[in-house]
């Protein structure tokens, strides 16, 4: 983009960095998408703990995939956080993109999110036992039944996702 300086000679102006992105994202971000305060403040600190890294202090259309990656995964970090935060950079090369600050989005080559599948963990402890059970017995009668079915069926669930291991394990004779 070229801007015409009080000289009358053509100037380069400068190429939009993630710093200077911020706040203008964020505004539009905040009209357009009708965010909620919580969600844009934390996308503001990601992206100002992100601007202050050396690695993005260039302009927006030489960030590459793998300084993206890398930021993202950074420390230990809930699944959440960083979908978060791959959220966050989706957004703003969106609108990046829209705005014709750049061309392509660094996130078109990451690899698409896989949270990690846990098994709910089981009710061992007496006194946990104890707490569900008045929980379900003080409950009014509509809301006893539907807090009973749940026990019920964590329990029915629980065991169905635990039979093949335990199967496979007498099968191998590791019991």
């Amino acid at each position: 983009m070229a801007v015409l300086d009080f000289s009358g000679k053509h100037k380069k102006a400068a190429l939009p960095t993630l710093e200077t992105c911020i706040e203008p994202f964020l505004a539009d971000l905040g009209h357009l998408e009708r965010l909620r305060p919580h969600t844009l403040r934390a996308y503001r600190y990601e992206l100002a703990a992100a601007a202050a890294d050396p690695r993005f202090q260039r302009p927006l259309s030489a960030l590459d995939h793998r300084d993206l990656e890398a930021w993202i995964v950074r420390g230990k970090a809930a699944t959440s956080t960083v979908g978060r935060r791959i959220a966050t950079f989706r957004h703003l090369f969106a609108w990046a993109i829209r705005h014709g600050l750049c061309t392509r989005s660094p996130l078109a080559e990451l690899a698409p999110l896989r949270g990690r599948r846990t098994l709910p963990r089981p009710i061992r402890e007496q006194h946990e036992q104890h707490a569900l059970d008045v929980a379900i017995g003080s409950a009014p009668p509509p809301y006893r039944l539907i807090l009973a079915r749940f026990s019920f069926r964590y329990v029915a669930e629980r065991r169905r996702w635990c039979a093949p291991v335990a199967i496979s394990n007498q099968v191998n004779g590791d019991d």
